[in-house]
């Protein structure tokens, strides 16, 4: 289950207790490092430290609510930081392959506007693309 901010993925993170409750299965939270192509060292070192500082202060923000929902209805729930040089959506689809997920709960929210639309990467449709290896539900 990729992390993202807003309202919408604490219905998906819902939806995922819901499952795992059902399946016994564990939730793990993962959040993708978003690396831009062809960016010289120094760029690549900056933006992948200011992603991964902003990332831990959101985790620490929400983990203690996260894990007390997730304790309330005994679901094992763990997070990851995906740091790999790669898209977030190779990299989403990487960690379910390797971790043998049964499945990724993706929340999909909608683009609005112009700039929104032409110059933002959608990550469900980009992980859809990639064809992973397990399902995908989609809350939107």
């Amino acid at each position: 289950m990729p992390y993202q901010s807003g309202d919408i993925f604490y219905r998906a993170f819902k939806k995922a207790l819901i499952m795992a409750k059902q399946d016994h299965a564990k939730i793990t939270l993962v959040k993708a490092i978003h690396h831009i192509e062809d960016m010289g060292p120094d760029m690549y070192v900056v933006t992948s430290a200011t992603s991964n500082g902003r990332d831990v202060d959101e985790f620490a923000k929400i983990l203690p609510y996260l894990q007390n929902e997730a304790a309330l209805v005994k679901v094992d729930f763990h997070f990851e930081i995906l740091d790999m040089p790669m898209s977030p959506a190779e990299s989403v689809t990487e960690f379910a392959l390797k971790s043998q997920a049964s499945a990724i709960i993706l929340c999909k929210t909608p683009q609005r506007g112009l700039w929104k639309k032409y110059f933002t990467s959608d990550i469900t449709q980009d992980i859809m693309n990639l064809n992973p290896s397990c399902d995908v539900v989609l809350v939107e």
